[in-house]
């Protein structure tokens, strides 16, 4: 990364630069509106962005899921993780991941789940979930649902996720 790149909080002032960044990033795809459902209902716990300058490149947010039976602390799905298509390849998802979910572990989450490339995400501390006995409901997802447990507070014991209905209703 060559160039000076902020990572920070997203505030609500950032709101239509994340939008763009989101829309950009999926097109197709619909994330942006699962965003404004996130952003509509208060269900997100946390979000960061990465700037240069003015202009916000990057984005990350971590809604709030349910964990059941519950461990102490919160608990947090990340989605989306987006970065402006003509900054791609960059590292710059990978700073503000990695700062990110240093900051969300700090603050004192419990467990992170995130839904994606099996592939990508155990660079960040992931790992399969259903190996640890957590579950999205009774979908079958393999190893793209992953989680970090930041405590080491799961003990094998089955536990499962519910996502927000606007996860839920994509999934």
């Amino acid at each position: 990364m060559s160039q000076d790149i902020l990572i920070r909080e997203a505030n609500t002032n950032d709101r239509d630069q994340i939008l763009t960044v989101v829309r950009d990033a999926f097109a197709p795809e619909p994330v942006a509106e699962i965003v404004e459902a996130l952003w509509n209902d208060s269900a997100m716990a946390a979000e960061f962005v990465a700037e240069i300058g003015s202009d916000i490149i990057g984005y990350c947010g971590f809604s709030k899921i349910t964990l059941a039976p519950a461990l102490p602390g919160a608990h947090l799905q990340l989605s989306p993780v987006a970065v402006a298509p003509d900054q791609q390849r960059k590292g710059i998802g990978a700073t503000l991941l990695t700062k990110a979910i240093k900051a969300i572990r700090r603050d004192g989450a419990s467990l992170i789940a995130v839904l994606g490339h099996a592939e990508y995400y155990p660079r960040f501390g992931f790992s399969p979930a259903e190996k640890q006995g957590v579950f999205w409901g009774d979908r079958k997802v393999g190893d793209a649902l992953q989680i970090i447990d930041c405590q080491g507070a799961l003990d094998g014991a089955r536990r499962e996720i519910t996502m927000h209905p606007a996860f839920e209703a994509a999934g």
